[in-house]
């Protein structure tokens, strides 16, 4: 038997229905607006999604030419290598870059063409972490082989344009080490301790080492025992901590 709809029952659908009506009479009202502001949306997701397409494949390419890069260099120390092997070497034995992976000589002369390919990853593809290593691998090469003012220029320029902790902390220690081989100790310390602020907990034992190590060539020798002591305090059970004993009952 059919139950007859009243008033009442029919209340509830009713506002429903209003609310709905109410709700694209607004729509309609605005439509104008409301498409612009979709507009707006989409043009900006669709420029997002284009300039990290851009961005991955830019960073593909400077990863490739980094690599590059880096098998001429392996080359030419090869060849470097094999012209400097002893005479008694076997032919068929392949002489290794790290024969000659610490031999001071002219790095711009003899090692012409990937320094320049190095630059080119640099120049071309800025921004990008492959541009960092670049810079990275022209500082550690210059270091290796004993040009020490070449080294600094292009650490300084890692540590000003590294973005990550750990990859700023590694310029740092870098940049450190060669203003210390260069002899100006003062501006190694002020480096160090930029490398130790940096938190970074993978070279914290090397920038205290190296702290310590300048405080006694600055003749500072209470500051490089305290150095000494906070090593052995922070880094408990650790080739840092043994280091640093021994080096501290030299200097008691």
């Amino acid at each position: 038997m059919s139950q007859d709809i009243d008033r009442k029952t029919l209340k509830k659908p009713d506002e429903f229905t209003t609310k709905v009506k109410s709700l694209f009479d607004l729509m309609a009202d605005h439509s104008r607006k409301i498409l612009f502001l979709l507009g707006i949306v989409f043009v900006a997701a669709f420029v997002f999604a284009l300039l990290s397409s851009r961005s991955n494949t830019r960073n593909e390419e400077a990863k490739g030419s980094l690599f590059q890069a880096k098998q001429a260099l392996d080359k030419e120390l090869a060849v470097i290598a094999s012209a400097e092997a002893p005479a008694m070497q076997k032919k068929s034995a392949q002489p290794s870059p790290e024969l000659v992976a610490f031999k001071h000589f002219d790095v711009n002369a003899k090692l012409a063409g990937s320094v320049g390919k190095l630059k080119t990853v640099i120049k071309q593809y800025e921004g990008t972490k492959a541009a960092l290593d670049a810079r990275m691998t022209l500082g550690d090469l210059y270091f290796n082989h004993g040009q020490y003012a070449a080294s600094i220029e292009w650490y300084q320029q890692a540590a000003d344009k590294a973005s990550g902790t750990s990859d700023r902390a590694m310029a740092l220690l870098g940049w450190g080490y060669a203003l210390e081989n260069s002899k100006q100790i003062n501006n190694a310390i002020a480096v160090y301790e930029r490398a130790l602020n940096t938190g970074d907990g993978m070279i914290k034992g090397d920038s205290m080492l190296s702290l310590a190590r300048c405080f006694e060539l600055a003749n500072d020798k209470n500051r490089a025992k305290l150095m000494y002591e906070r090593i052995i305090s922070q880094l408990p059970d650790s080739p840092h901590q043994r280091t640093a004993e021994d080096l501290k009952s030299r200097i008691e």
